[in-house]
């Protein structure tokens, strides 16, 4: 039995306009990243990792969203598929936004020879032999 008064169909439109507004935030976010990469500069890269939080955020809205469409009106066929379906990019897109931190994270340490990798666990075992920070000659 369907328990919120509004229709599926309107809550679908709104589903897909969230998840549409993320792969946006995520293809900027990317392009942010590659574009500094070919021009080796890292001004832009903070707020690249910062804003990963952002894309996190919109990936739980989402996902919440799907499971109270599943919950609240027991969708079938073509609606079950597009929530599923949402659910699956949404995962995808998440994962595009990680991997736009972990190359900002990259392109700073190519560039500015400073890693702030967060999955490095601190030196590298290269730096770690040469007794501190590396040094791009």
């Amino acid at each position: 039995m369907n328990k919120d008064p509004r229709p599926l169909a309107e809550e679908l439109k709104r589903l897909t306009e969230q998840l549409f507004a993320m792969a946006g935030l995520a293809e900027r976010r990317l392009q942010t990243v590659l574009r500094s990469l070919v021009n080796r500069s890292s001004d832009p890269l903070a707020e690249v990792i910062a804003g990963d939080s952002d894309i996190d955020d919109l990936q739980i809205e989402i996902d919440s969203s799907c499971f109270r469409l599943l919950a609240l009106h027991q969708p079938v066929a073509v609606d079950l598929r597009t929530i599923v379906s949402v659910l699956k990019i949404n995962a995808d897109l998440e994962r595009v936004g990680d991997l736009a931190v972990n190359i900002a994270e990259d392109v700073i340490f190519i560039v500015e020879a400073r890693d702030v990798r967060h999955r490095s666990g601190g030196l590298s075992p290269i730096e770690r032999r040469r007794g501190g920070g590396a040094a791009l000659v």
